[in-house]
């Protein structure tokens, strides 16, 4: 709670509100399943996210993009 994520790379925040807009993981090294409980889909300006060239075996984004805000513009998975 206490951590200001706008400052990790590849997370964009609106420095207005405090709300992050964008996230960039592109070729991330990230591995796994992404849980559909994860705080990923629980920010509700997400605007942009990019997830290309990671290895994320068995998630299931596309069951879980109804989680997402309608304000989220882009979404890269691919080769993910």
């Amino acid at each position: 709670m206490n951590t200001i994520c706008c400052k990790w790379d590849g997370v964009i925040c609106n420095y207005f509100i405090g709300n992050t807009i964008d996230i960039d993981l592109s070729c991330g090294m990230l591995q796994g399943i992404i849980h559909p409980n994860t705080t990923l889909f629980h920010l509700p300006y997400l605007q942009r996210l990019n997830l290309t060239y990671n290895d994320l075996y068995s998630s299931q984004l596309t069951h879980n993009l109804t989680k997402f805000s309608s304000i989220l513009t882009h979404l890269n998975i691919s080769a993910s």
